[in-house]
């Protein structure tokens, strides 16, 4: 009888086993995707622009490891008193290898076509521009009559570790207008290209409970 019991133990034991170690599984797929606000300061900073830009983006976290990150919610807020714009042509999406793709800003109401140059994004003084981009090696179609769709993936988040992370860059090209007294020469606007890092992280599995 001894024995009986000592094999239900066991048996009771490995199915405890087996279904902790799956739960733990199944919690250990998620992973955050963040902006490093403190590179994007310093080279706001090393720019001279500090209190005159400020950049936000959206991320649904946590992400399963299995998400397709197909575009970024993106918003410039133009905190002087001038005018900025974007130049979405001249601005950039790396993937992990730093790979540089074209920025293409996603209207609702018109298919992007990928031969043609994309307007500059006005912002007024005091002003708040959102948008959402992608990449342009995102945009597919099943024929030329077809219109593009985000097909693809800006970077993949199925590699994410939790020692260190995947990183990937959003590189905006902003002209700000420069201001000009009456008696001065007419100066040429300032133009720059501000690196944006992101930062992906695997989620530990302990993040999934609820306590």
């Amino acid at each position: 009888m001894i024995w009986w019991d000592i094999f239900l133990l066991v048996t009771y034991a490995l199915v405890v086993y087996w279904v902790l170690s799956n739960a733990i599984a199944s919690l250990d797929k998620f992973a955050t995707i963040s902006l490093n606000q403190a590179q994007l300061d310093e080279e706001i900073a090393n720019r001279d622009l500090t209190g005159m830009v400020q950049f936000k983006f959206g991320f649904a976290n946590p992400y399963s490891l299995s998400s397709k990150l197909k575009v970024l919610a993106i918003s410039v807020a133009n905190t002087s008193d001038r005018t900025v714009y974007v130049n979405w042509d001249r601005s950039a999406l790396t993937d992990f290898k730093g790979r540089s793709r074209r920025v293409i800003r996603l209207t609702p109401d018109k298919a992007p076509d990928l031969n043609q140059a994309q307007v500059w994004s006005v912002i007024p003084a005091g002003q708040v521009l959102r948008e959402v981009i992608t990449a342009e090696d995102v945009l597919k179609r099943s024929t030329t009559a077809d219109p593009f769709e985000t097909e693809g993936v800006i970077v993949s988040i199925s590699g994410a570790k939790e020692d260190k992370p995947l990183t990937f860059y959003l590189c905006i090209w902003l002209i700000v207008q420069q201001q000009v007294a009456n008696n001065d020469e007419n100066k040429p606007d300032f133009q720059t290209l501000i690196p944006c890092e992101f930062l992906i992280y695997k989620c530990p599995w302990t993040n999934a409970l609820p306590w």
